[in-house]
């Protein structure tokens, strides 16, 4: 039993950490200086036919990646549960009206989670482009890990936080350690899965 709970806290431990190195050692946006062929960003959940403050501050972000020139293309990467609701086109039509063209805007609309975000982003993002994430602090390591777990690997940067207030971010940051803790075997069963040819036991929506 002793030896069970070492490997379960030492595991907790591992999720606290990568949490922390997400929020405080990943790059600010604003401080990019390689250019990257695309800019692949994580929707914050929406309501219908809106964005969420979240949200729409990491449009806001890479549209502005794209204005200096750090990006040739943005995806839009948001599902939700909610009957009639289509964020990820909301993130690209916002995009748009910001003044990037059409024709440098994708976007999918059925992703629930972030490892889904990755998994079904993939017809989008061609192998051989360079990449970078864009989203808030504490979920850049996670997003960029995902996108390498689905074959997409992908630097990161992150937007500016919405909402700094200590009981918010303490929630948030507890909230995406339990994330790790939750993707990291979900990620591996799946691979798992697939590599074995069993790919429909383990379908898309227990990565939700």
């Amino acid at each position: 039993m002793r030896t069970v709970l070492r490997l379960v806290a030492s595991y907790l431990a591992l999720c606290v950490l990568l949490t922390t190195i997400s929020q405080f050692a990943i790059p600010a946006c604003t401080s990019v200086s390689k250019p990257r062929e695309v800019a692949i960003v994580l929707g914050g959940g929406s309501a219908p036919d809106r964005l969420t403050p979240d949200t729409a501050m990491r449009v806001a972000t890479s549209v502005r990646l794209y204005r200096e020139g750090m990006v040739k293309k943005l995806h839009m990467t948001c599902g939700n549960t909610l009957p009639g609701t289509r964020p990820g086109q909301v993130m690209a039509e916002a995009a748009i009206r910001a003044g990037v063209p059409p024709s440098a805007v994708s976007w999918e609309g059925q992703s629930l989670s972030t490892l889904q975000n990755a998994l079904f982003s993939r017809p989008d993002l061609p192998e051989g482009e360079t990449r970078i994430v864009v989203t808030e602090p504490f979920h850049a390591l996670r997003g960029a890990a995902s996108l390498a777990w689905a074959g997409r690997p992908a630097a990161a940067c992150t937007t500016p936080e919405t909402n700094g207030k200590a009981p918010r971010m303490t929630k948030v940051l507890l909230r995406e350690v339990a994330a790790w803790a939750v993707n990291i075997p979900r990620a591996l069963a799946y691979s798992l899965a697939s590599a074995l040819g069993l790919g429909e036991v383990f379908p898309d929506i227990l990565l939700a």
